[in-house]
């Protein structure tokens, strides 16, 4: 039994080592070594006392105890590092790694229990807290660096003396600044500024401008707070769109390093003025109504600016280059168009305008790749499948962009027809059609599919359309009793779209179904709300579809801490947002402004980024301003 025991404990060291190996391979091998520790008192327990000279218990309880002792090393150094990530970044950073940290103490019983067993009463154990020494890593000492105390002043000298004419900038003994010309949106090379001295730069080129870049702060092992930190002789905006991120601890990523770092306040100056940056970038305004607006007609001019005469957006716009990404995808597309309706909606009512225009434009396109069938039905046929098959989702969201355009009822008819078709009689909606049946064949659940196709149906009935009440009520029946979200909250994949199902059922039948669901799902995500200041931020764009929910969910119960939680992922859209004065940084300006960047070094615009964050902020603004205008909820 003793055997089995230790080879149970040595599996357990092995697997999770394994888990380690990819990140965090020093602390792979310490837990490999514990295995084998295990493994060495497991065989000492089978064999005879006499072959081992009477030492059995020793060899055993010694195992035991390096086995604790490298687990303990182990633990330390997760802790030194927690230690240090919320000395750097912040106390706002503390829940994200609380979070980390809580799932190392989860597996703790399995790694320590057993072990601390086999060594016994006799063993000193207080010696174990040796193997935590490396938890003061973590409290290594900053030092502060010397500089100029307005780095905006120091910009703009800089700068004039580099365009016309200005004395060489007197700094501080020690300090450290850097300047890196642009031109054309094109980065030039680093270099330092050294006082007195006139700097070393190339001629202005076309769109000049100057980075200026104040070291205050010298950061021990090298964490990078992303488009605010650098290692020495770097620039941290221009570092934080080259470095490649890693995990630091458990479902915590951010760029590290293995040197010092410092951290830097950051400027550029051009012919338009001295911008401070955030992050690598200018930084977005406060939130208000006013600047929501704002950043959702910026966003929909984004995506008119890059509409083909056909009708069909550019997919991929890359930064900071401004050229055209590959690749294509309808369902986003037809997404991308309800956007724009809502947009024209809230912004339009009193006549014709650039985003009515774009939508009608939009949905063109979507019809023509669209099919008619003998029974009235349509539906949107994505050419890029090749299975013989067509997603009722896409229909679905070609169908929301029409009915809120409401421009063409015939056609809004058909696509709802369709949608109607694919509710089976149990309420469930069967996503994929074969277009040879055209019918749908049985399939397996799936919460994207009942959730566009349920939307849009409500949305259907909202504007009068008949034709798909029947298919609602059964689809309602359905999510109320044999969706595994109803039956089971814990249960849930990425349900954004029942978030705002539940709005639109609520709106329309006065029924509250599907909200359990939808709490369920952002409660599930709730250490993925941004932290106003937190140094470590979720990536704008995967959390445009979370916004939505998570402000439809705020908007249907009220209730302040889901508010609240909006309005941080409202501040974070407009902080990611290609803004005018990013310009210099820009190739083509016109082609990003008004886009949604994931992060500071996660530079291209994708359309249902541009799609989730904008219906978001269409939410936002109503939860501020405490009304709901045509566009703003589903």
């Amino acid at each position: 039994m003793g055997l089995l025991l230790h080879a149970l404990q040595a599996v357990v060291y092995a697997l999770i080592a394994r888990e380690l190996l990819e990140r965090w391979w020093g602390d792979a091998v310490i837990l490999g070594l514990a295995a084998v520790c295990m493994g060495v008192g497991g065989l000492a327990t089978a064999l005879p006392d006499a072959t081992l000279r009477g030492r059995r218990e020793l060899l055993v309880r010694g195992a035991s105890a390096l086995a604790l002792l490298m687990v303990a090393v182990v633990v330390g150094r997760f802790g030194a590092q927690a230690l240090h990530v919320v000395r750097v970044f912040g106390p706002l950073t503390g829940e994200q790694v609380t979070a980390s940290v809580g799932s190392i103490a989860v597996v703790l019983p399995y790694l320590v229990v057993f072990p601390a067993w086999r060594v016994g009463a006799r063993f000193p154990a207080p010696l174990l807290l040796l193997g935590l020494f490396p938890a003061l890593e973590g409290m290594l000492p900053y030092a502060a660096v010397p500089g100029p105390a307005d780095g905006g002043a120091l910009a703009a000298q800089v700068y004039q003396g580099w365009v016309g004419s200005a004395e060489p900038a007197t700094l501080p003994e020690g300090a450290d600044v850097r300047l890196t010309p642009i031109a054309g949106g094109e980065a030039g090379r680093t270099s330092r500024l050294v006082s007195g001295k006139a700097p070393s730069l190339p001629r202005p080129g076309v769109r000049p401008a100057l980075l200026v870049e104040i070291a205050r702060e010298t950061l021990p092992r090298g964490f990078v707070r992303p488009g605010t930190d650098a290692p020495v002789g770097r620039s941290p905006a221009l570092y934080a769109r080259n470095t490649r991120r890693r995990e630091v601890l458990p479902g915590f990523s951010m760029p590290a390093l293995g040197e010092d770092t410092r951290r830097f306040e950051s400027f550029v100056a051009s012919d338009s003025g001295v911008v401070k940056l955030d992050r690598g970038w200018a930084p977005g305004p406060e939130l208000s109504p006013e600047a929501i607006d704002a950043a959702v007609r910026s966003g929909a001019d984004h995506l008119i600016h890059n509409l083909g005469t056909d009708g069909g957006f550019t997919y991929i716009v890359e930064g900071p280059s401004g050229k055209a990404g590959s690749g294509y995808n309808y369902p986003r597309h037809a997404g991308t168009s309800w956007y724009l309706a809502r947009v024209a909606a809230a912004f339009e009512s009193n006549g014709p305008g650039p985003y009515g225009e774009a939508t009608d434009r939009a949905i063109a396109f979507l019809d023509s790749v669209s099919r008619r069938l003998p029974d009235g039905r349509a539906f949107v046929l994505d050419p890029s499948r090749k299975d013989g098959k067509s997603w009722a989702g896409t229909t679905a969201l070609a169908a929301l962009a029409s009915l809120t355009r409401g421009r063409t009822p015939e056609l809004s008819e058909a696509w709802v027809r369709q949608l109607a078709a694919s509710v089976d009689e149990r309420g469930q909606v069967r996503g994929d059609m074969s277009l040879k049946q055209a019918s749908f064949p049985e399939q397996a659940q799936n919460g994207y599919g009942q959730g566009q196709v349920v939307l849009a149906l409500a949305v259907a009935e909202r504007h009068g359309i008949k034709v798909g009440e029947e298919a609602l009520t059964r689809a309602i029946r359905f999510l109320e009793s044999e969706y595994v979200g109803s039956a089971h909250p814990l249960i849930t994949g990425d349900e954004h779209w029942m978030c705002l199902t539940a709005h639109a059922i609520l709106e329309v039948r006065g029924v509250d179904v599907a909200r359990g669901i939808c709490k369920a799902y952002v409660a599930a995500t709730r250490f993925g709300t941004p932290e106003p200041e937190g140094a470590v931020r979720p990536s704008a764009g995967p959390g445009g579809g979370l916004a939505e929910a998570v402000v439809a969910h705020a908007w249907n119960s009220q209730d302040p801490a889901w508010m609240e939680r909006s309005l941080r992922w409202g501040k974070l859209f407009l902080d990611s947002q290609y803004r005018s004065e990013d310009s210099p940084f820009l190739g083509a300006p016109l082609r990003l402004i008004g886009g949604f960047r994931d992060g500071p070094g996660q530079l291209d615009v994708q359309i249902d980024a541009v799609q989730h964050i904008g219906s978001a902020l269409l939410g936002v603004e109503a939860l501020l301003s405490g009304r709901a205008r045509p566009g703003s909820l589903p």
